[in-house]
Formats: structure tokens, sequence, C-alpha cells
């Protein structure tokens, strides 16, 4: 079951918003920074290697993209209450410009500035604090809480 935003923004999970920013069933993210993807990246067994991220700087305010994969962090921090988990898709406006958004799941007890990998196959313009994604809760009967590295780190 997907929860009310409403509820979750009253428990300061996620932060700081608008009143903009709230839809119906989820949270609406806003654009910090991008950087682009280079390189390799690795996923073994026992570690990840993530491939080198370059930040771009926007002109005007404004990220002027070409096709590739990009990592974006957005505004928002989020804090997953303990019985809920949360996931992030793109608004429907990117999708309609040729791009997506694609992350993992949020764990129940994540707390963590938030950010996902964006993956233009259309030349795209995106203003800097723009929504371009949004972010949905869910009831989860959890079987522990979030303790993985990325806990409480500034990105």
């Amino acid at each position: 079951m997907i929860v009310n935003p409403q509820r979750i923004l009253l428990k300061k999970a996620v932060y700081p918003t608008t009143k903009k920013q709230w839809q119906p069933n989820s949270i609406d993210l806003t654009v910090d920074s991008i950087h682009l993807m280079k390189g390799v990246g690795k996923v073994l067994v026992e570690q990840v290697d993530l491939p080198e991220l370059i930040e771009i700087s926007p002109t005007l305010d404004m990220w002027n993209l070409i096709p590739g994969a990009y990592s974006v962090v957005f505004n928002e921090w989020v804090k997953v209450p303990k019985n809920m988990c949360a996931n992030i898709i793109c608004r429907s406006s990117l999708n309609r410009c040729g791009s997506f958004i694609t992350t993992g799941l949020y764990d129940s007890g994540f707390d963590n500035r938030i950010g996902a990998i964006l993956r233009v196959s259309h030349s795209i313009q995106i203003e800097r604090n723009a929504r371009i994604a949004t972010i949905y809760f869910m009831m989860a009967s959890a079987m522990g809480q979030y303790k993985g590295q990325y806990q409480g780190k500034s990105t």
C-alpha cells in the first residue's frame, strides 16, 4: 500500500519540501547537482567500486545534457520510517523528454540525502531545482533497519 505523502511529511521523512512538491501519492524531488559517470564500475561479491563522477556545472542554472548516464543528487534528504520502504521514479514530464530515472529500493531506517541515475536518451535541458523525480513510500513488514555504508552520509 502506498502511503499518503502528507503522513510522511508530518514525520519529517523528506525535507526540505514545499507545498508544490506534494503530489497525491508521492513527493517530488528537485535537482541539486548532476555528475557525468565516467570509467568502469564494478559489482563484486563483497564490494562495489563506483565509476568516477565528474560534476557538471550548469550554465545560467541550466544543464544541457546529451545522451548518456548521469548521477543526480537531489536537494532532499530522506528518513524512511521503520515500518516503511521507499522508491523513486521519474516524473512523467522527464520521461516525455526522452529521459528516465533509476534507483534502488530505500529500506526501512535509511537516513541520508538521496540520489539516482538519470539516463538521457535524447538531449535535454534541466534547470537547477527542477522537479524531475518523485518518491513514494510503502508500508513494510521489515525484518530489520538499514545499517549500510550510505547511512548518514551527505551524498
